[in-house]
Order: C-alpha cells, then sequence, then structure tokens
C-alpha cells in the first residue's frame, strides 16, 4: 500500500501530521471531524460530522464511521467495518474486516472484534474482550472484560456476560440470561437460563 504524509487542519486550526492513501482524495471527512496525529486514512474511507479519531489510529478502506463516534488512540479499523454513530472505540482495539458495530456501543480498552461480526445497539463490550469472527451480538447486551465469545456464537439482546467467560463456537445465549464470571460454555450449547458459578456448562443441540 502507498501512504503519503499530509497536513490536516481540524476545527479550530490545529495542523496535525496523517498519513493517507495515495487516492486520498476519494476519501470523505465530514464537517467538524477532529482527526489525531499519525492517523491513518486508507481510500474510499468515510467519516461522518463529528467524529474524533484519536492519534495513531488507523482507518481501512470503505470503512464507514459514523457521526459523532470517538476512535481511540491506536485503534484499528478493518476494511470496509461500519461504525454506528456514537459509537465509541476505546484505544487500542481492533474491528476487523466487515465488522458491524451499533449505534451507541461501547468497545473496551484492547478489545478485539472479529471479521464479520455483528454488535446490536447499545451494546457494551468490556476491555481485552475477544468477540470472534462472525459472532453475533444482540441489542444492549453486557460483556465483562477478558470474555471470550467464539466464532459464530449468538448472543441474544440483553444478555449479560461477566467477566472471563468462555463461550464455545456456535453458542446460542438467550434473550436476557445472565452468565456469571469465569464460566465455560461449551461447543454448540444453548442457554436459556442464568448459569452462575458452573466452572462447565454443556447443553449441546439436539
Amino acid at each position: 500500500m502507498s501512504y503519503k504524509e499530509t497536513k490536516w487542519t481540524n476545527p479550530g486550526g490545529h495542523v496535525v501530521t496523517i498519513y493517507v492513501h495515495e487516492k486520498f482524495d476519494l476519501a470523505h471527512i465530514g464537517e467538524g471531524a477532529i482527526i489525531g496525529e499519525r492517523v491513518i486514512i486508507d481510500k474510499w474511507t468515510r467519516i461522518d460530522k463529528g467524529a474524533i479519531i484519536d492519534k495513531g489510529a488507523r482507518i481501512g478502506k470503505w470503512a464507514i464511521i459514523g457521526k459523532g463516534v470517538l476512535i481511540g488512540e491506536g485503534a484499528i479499523i478493518g476494511a470496509r467495518a461500519r461504525i454506528g454513530k456514537w459509537a465509541r472505540i476505546n484505544k487500542g482495539a481492533i474491528i476487523d474486516k466487515g465488522a458491524r458495530i451499533g449505534k451507541g456501543v461501547l468497545i473496551g480498552e484492547g478489545a478485539i472484534i472479529g471479521a464479520r461480526a455483528r454488535i446490536g445497539e447499545w451494546a457494551s463490550i468490556g476491555a481485552r474482550a475477544i468477540i470472534g469472527e462472525g459472532v453475533h451480538i444482540g441489542e444492549g447486551v453486557r460483556i465483562g472484560e477478558w470474555a471470550i465469545i467464539d466464532k459464530r456464537a449468538i448472543i441474544d439482546k440483553g444478555a449479560r456476560i461477566g467477566k472471563g467467560v468462555l463461550i464455545g463456537e456456535w453458542a446460542i445465549i438467550g434473550e436476557g440470561v445472565r452468565i456469571g464470571e469465569r464460566v465455560i460454555i461449551d461447543l454448540a450449547s444453548i442457554v436459556s437460563n442464568d448459569v452462575c458459578a458452573k466452572p462447565l456448562y454443556t447443553a449441546p443441540l439436539p
């Protein structure tokens, strides 16, 4: 990839150095957006008005950053990812290619959101949590710090997932279910009731 160093003037006249694709003219940065030092912006990117991109962040090609979004220092937004308005992506978080982050979502520091994952509106993902490829997380879900949600799992709306929980591939967590800290949910389990303290929960598909 070919990037060039350029100067960007933020609202209020503050000038920063950023790195942009040689086809930066194909990107769109909305009114009032603020871009930090050493940010990297790829081609065909759209950054809507009022967004804030902190220093050292990287925005991939065809990514869409919604109105009023905050992208923290050093965060990485992959190609074709979409970040809904008013979402907050904290320092060092990684949003992989094609992921969809809903309106008002909070992504904690250092969290990783896998390729093509879907995070529903107003959900919250704790610091250093890992959300696997193709995972679907519903509206208003809360995921604790250090939790791992393996690929293609489904967490229905309103669920609460505790700190350090491991949820296996293809597992389904029902609407409003609460999973306690450090619980392990086995591969392809279906969980429709709260799980408070079991070290391993297995309820596979029939």
